[in-house]
């Protein structure tokens, strides 16, 4: 897809020229070294690095160039081989013959420039634009289903880098959370470890400190090492992996946990990078930590929170604590445990 025009440094180190059928000497199509079929030296290291740096462009692109300048222009880039050709069938039907007939090489470059930041105003969408991003989100969820060749429905939550100890010996990578699965990747030196794991086989999970530890039913002990965010990995790993048990127990024939419809259309028109059922999901714990404390219907979804101070007459003082609002209720939690809460319907309210 058509992006904004950005100069683009080192355009062969990391990079592979694809052939094509029609071709110019204004624009070039390249594939990522280490996607694909290749494995030389160069596409091992391209792929170790990519790995183990986190970094996650997008496998193809389209670069403009006029024969006697170095620089280079980024204009389209897709995540697939597909994609990319529909961009450079669009440039071979509307923009070959047309530099072709142009006087000066400022002219071609200009009237390209001009021409795919035209296209990219009228025809780019919020996910268009997060694609360009090697960063974005939906890069990782597309290249978590590719590597670990999950179905469309399977929806990524997160991903964090972690190692992974297999046999003493620590490998690199990243941890995926999926809605059903815990999957692991590494990628180094032409080394590929994959580990896909159902949470429906998960018996106990534990931490220490940087360190999240994991038992399955055959017995077999996992050891993932987190630098950054090991609270927030762990606390996202058991509450899918109780969703799943939720699931699995109401419908035996069908452990599959499948997300709410309307989410899922929310999903396609979620433009930051974070996962939005990562934030669907941490609401949900806070909901089923809101009803559990105040002994809430399982209807009651929590909507919002305040800081407050609430007058008891008891003893004539102020109590610091919090205001939790859902459909139905209204209710007052202390700071200092167990010292004031309350329950109020919205009803009785005048």
């Amino acid at each position: 897809m058509w992006i904004r025009p950005k100069e683009s440094l080192l355009p062969l180190a990391l990079w592979v020229n694809e052939p094509t059928q029609l071709t110019s000497k204004y624009f070039v199509m390249q594939r990522r070294r280490g996607h694909g079929q290749s494995r030389g030296l160069s596409s091992l290291l391209v792929g170790t690095l990519d790995s183990v740096f986190d970094t996650r462009p997008a496998p193809f692109r389209i670069l403009h160039q006029t024969p006697s300048s170095e620089v280079y222009y980024e204009i389209a880039s897709a995540l697939t081989e597909d994609d990319i050709k529909k961009d450079w069938e669009w440039l071979a039907n509307n923009l070959f013959k047309v530099l072709n007939e142009m006087e000066t090489e400022e002219e071609i470059t200009n009237f390209t420039l001009c021409k795919i930041q035209s296209l990219v105003a009228h025809n780019s969408t919020p996910i268009d634009e997060e694609v360009s991003d090697p960063n974005s989100f939906q890069v990782v969820a597309s290249k978590f289903r590719e590597r670990f060749n999950m179905p469309e429905e399977e929806r990524l939550v997160n991903y964090y880098s972690c190692n992974y100890t297999k046999n003493r010996l620590p490998r690199q990578g990243h941890l995926y959370l999926s809605l059903n699965h815990l999957c692991f990747y590494s990628y180094i030196f032409g080394k590929e470890t994959k580990l896909v794991l159902s949470y429906t086989e998960i018996t106990d999970i534990d931490r220490a400190t940087n360190s999240i530890f994991i038992r399955t039913q055959n017995n077999s002990e996992y050891t993932f090492g987190l630098l950054f965010s090991p609270g927030e990995t762990y606390n996202l790993l058991e509450q899918l992996s109780k969703m799943a048990m939720q699931k699995m127990i109401q419908d035996p024939d069908s452990p599959v946990f499948d997300h709410d419809p309307v989410l899922s259309r929310k999903l396609s028109k979620n433009v930051s990078k974070k996962s939005f059922l990562l934030r669907d999901l941490t609401t949900r714990q806070h909901s089923d930590e809101y009803r559990m404390f105040f002994r809430l219907p399982l209807t009651e979804v929590l909507d919002g929170t305040i800081k407050a101070n609430m007058w008891t007459p008891y003893n004539k003082k102020y109590a610091a604590g919090c205001i939790y609002l859902s459909q139905n209720f209204l209710c007052f939690r202390s700071d200092v445990k167990r010292l004031v809460s309350i329950v109020i319907r919205l009803r009785n309210i005048r």
